[in-house]
This record gives C-alpha cells, structure tokens and sequence, in this order.
C-alpha cells in the first residue's frame, strides 16, 4: 500500500471513531423548530378553540366527559410521547388523562404534531364518576387544564383557562 493511500486510510478511520462527546445530529425535529407553544382544539382533522370552550358530552356508561384535540409545535420526539392533561376547579382534579409512550401524528402542510381526541372524563373528589347533580359545579365557569408532553427530544407543557359547556347535557 502506497504510504498516501495508508495515510489516508488511518486519518478516515480515526475520524469515524466516536470519542463519546459528539451526538448524532437528529436533523430539524418533525413538530417545529420555532418557538414551543401548545394549542388546544377539537376535532380529527385539528380545528383551534376560539374561545376555549369545550362541549360537555354524555358516556355510554353513566358519566360525562370533554374531548380535546392538542397541536403541538417544537421539539419532541413524535414517536414516544409521554401526555398528560389534567382539568382542576380549585384543587379539586375534575378530569385526568395520561398516555404513556404515545406516537402523535405529524402533519404535511406544517412542521407540527397532533394528538387527536384525548377524553377526559369528570370525577368527583374521590375518583369516582361525577354525578348528574353536581355537574353544574364544572359547567359555564372557568377551569385549569394543565397539558404535558414529555419525550427524549423536549418536553412542552402549558396551563390554559377553558369554559365546559353543557346545554345539550343538561337540559
């Protein structure tokens, strides 16, 4: 071998040893590299909450619960998403929804991530489904809704203010 082409050849080898301290570059993150901002909405097809309100809708086994749909823009990993929501009046947990190592959907027309149709249901103080009768303690006032997004690639959460709206139910 040609002392130019060995040198060549040790320079190339040494250079494709990793030392540890490098990490692979993952390219642009597939939900957004702008800004990290969550925004609430409904529907499979992401419609945003103008205002945020969300209709109260009645289960087949006896209790009520609010659908959400979540659009998420930044960094994370879409593949293992760990989501958590939690909807409080007060201290009082009314509603919690949690997915472990969930695969969110990544949109074409925009570099975002969705997480269609979480369902949280109403409880009461002890976990059990929220009553008929004690619905009106939820509906037309103002709730927290907590949202977390965890995965290996960032994390994003946010607080929002929403309103449950319940004619349909309760009349």
């Amino acid at each position: 071998m040609r002392p130019a082409a060995l040198a060549l050849g040790v320079a190339l080898a040494l250079g494709a040893c990793d030392d540890g301290d490098a990490s692979p570059d993952l390219g642009p993150p597939p939900c957004g590299e702008g800004p990290a901002r969550l925004t609430l909405g409904e529907g499979e097809v992401f419609q945003p909450l103008e205002p945020l309100e969300l209709p109260l809708e009645a289960g087949f086994q006896g209790g009520f619960h609010v659908t959400v749909s979540i659009r998420a823009d930044g960094s994370l990993n879409p593949d293992d998403v760990d989501v958590d929501l939690a909807l409080f009046k007060g201290d009082w947990r009314v509603a919690h929804h949690v997915t472990l190592g969930w695969l969110l959907h990544i949109r074409d027309d925009g570099a975002y991530c969705e997480y269609p149709r979480a369902r949280l249901v109403l409880q009461d103080e002890e976990g059990g489904l929220l009553a008929y009768e004690r619905l009106n303690e939820v509906v037309d006032t103002p709730l927290r809704l907590t949202v977390s997004l965890r995965s290996d690639r960032g994390d994003l959460e946010d607080t929002f203010t929403i309103t449950l709206r319940g004619a349909d139910v309760l009349d």
